[in-house]
């Protein structure tokens, strides 16, 4: 019997993984390095990996947290003007809330995370968020969904 269900944020409730990727890709380019679309989705969304290892793969000569830190404001200040939920994301929550536990479990750093629920009108309607900041590898590693559901003692 199904009790409880664990959302993903960015790319199923919330429209933010293009601007996860815009922002990679100005800032990069604003560091005179090429980030195309296959690229960005097989190293960020498919492997789970990050800019540091992005770096070392590439052998890219950049500050990584200077790097990382220029992406974040780029990428709030999109968060903050055109975050969009998925169609039919707050419906689904919503619906699925009154007969299921929901969950949130994201990559994503919880400061993100707040921002985005924030914005599409989802902040307080999970009873467990659990974000990159809670684990220490990222999916498709299972740890954040394995803690989500202890903390939801499920």
């Amino acid at each position: 019997m199904i009790s409880t269900i664990i959302f993903d944020l960015d790319g199923l409730l919330a429209d933010t993984e293009r601007l996860h990727m815009q922002s990679y890709r100005e800032i990069m380019s604003r560091h005179g390095i090429e980030l195309t679309e296959k690229q960005y989705r097989d190293h960020w969304i498919r492997d789970g990996k990050g800019i540091v290892a992005y770096k070392e793969i590439h052998k890219l000569d950049i500050d990584t947290v200077f790097f990382h830190e220029e992406k974040n404001v780029l990428y709030r200040n999109m968060v903050a003007t055109s975050a969009q939920p998925m169609p039919g994301a707050l419906e689904a929550v919503e619906r699925l809330s009154s007969k299921f536990g929901i969950a949130l479990a994201s990559n994503s750093y919880r400061i993100n995370v707040e921002l985005v629920l924030d914005v599409i009108g989802l902040n307080g309607k999970f009873q467990v968020v659990i974000t990159g900041d809670d684990v220490t590898c990222a999916k498709p590693s299972p740890e954040i969904f394995l803690l989500t559901a202890q903390r939801l003692s499920v």
